[in-house]
């Protein structure tokens, strides 16, 4: 009986060891971070120099560079993913929640956008004073979505950092809230995808590339 009971002690021990070895394993895909976020700081900068008149652009260039921008990205993902999953701890519950978590917000995000795309074209011209052709739909409709998706990347944020025990992660998520709130203020305004753009270097590059440099090193503590 105590044979036994040192095994099952010893088989537990064991247990909780791999457990933590898995939650304390860093995380793998601050390279999405770096790619998505660099790729919407320059849709967000063409936007601005667009609806600004810095850049003599048709309206309709606006959701072209967005969606082949988003498109390059996503392709670029698809590649570094499959390269990802075979490094050490990338099936750790940190990175499980947080590939989760973070689809879900791309799904979200993307059916937001294309729907609303969409729809813009059937929507009555009085609603936002102008014809689709003409821009003033999508500009105004794009002030409502980006601090949508700021909101949706401090959840995600938030539910990595738990799962990564990630104190710093909660901080970026944190500041993201803060950007949503910023650009909601300045909706409507050339100004909001200014702080968008900045939001989204600290809140998705920054992080992203944390995370790049502690996946290489030794994780301390």
């Amino acid at each position: 009986m105590n044979e036994l009971q040192q095994r099952l002690t010893e088989d537990l021990s064991i247990a909780r060891s791999l457990a933590e070895e898995g939650r304390n394993a860093p995380l793998v895909g601050g390279i999405f971070y770096v790619v998505w976020g660099l790729a919407i700081f320059a849709c967000l900068i063409f936007n601005w120099a667009v609806v600004s008149g810095a850049l003599a652009a048709a309206p309709w260039s606006i959701p072209a560079a967005w969606f082949a921008g988003m498109g390059a990205a996503h392709v670029y993902s698809r590649v570094a993913g499959a390269r990802l999953r075979t490094l050490p701890g990338a099936e750790a519950i940190g990175n499980a929640v947080s590939g989760a978590v973070w689809r879900s917000v791309g799904l979200f995000l993307g059916l937001f956008a294309v729907t609303l795309f969409a729809a813009l074209f059937q929507a009555p011209t009085s609603i936002f004073g102008g014809a689709a052709a003409d821009g003033r739909q999508f500009g105004a409709a794009f002030s409502i979505f980006l601090p949508v998706s700021f909101g949706a990347y401090g959840v995600a944020l938030a539910a990595t950092a738990e799962a990564a025990k990630s104190p710093l992660l909660k901080r970026f998520s944190l500041l993201s809230f803060i950007v949503m709130a910023a650009a909601l203020a300045l909706i409507g305004r050339p100004a909001q995808f200014i702080v968008g753009a900045a939001g989204i270097l600290l809140v998705s590059v920054l992080p992203g590339a944390i995370m790049m440099r502690r996946a290489v090193a030794p994780r301390n503590g």
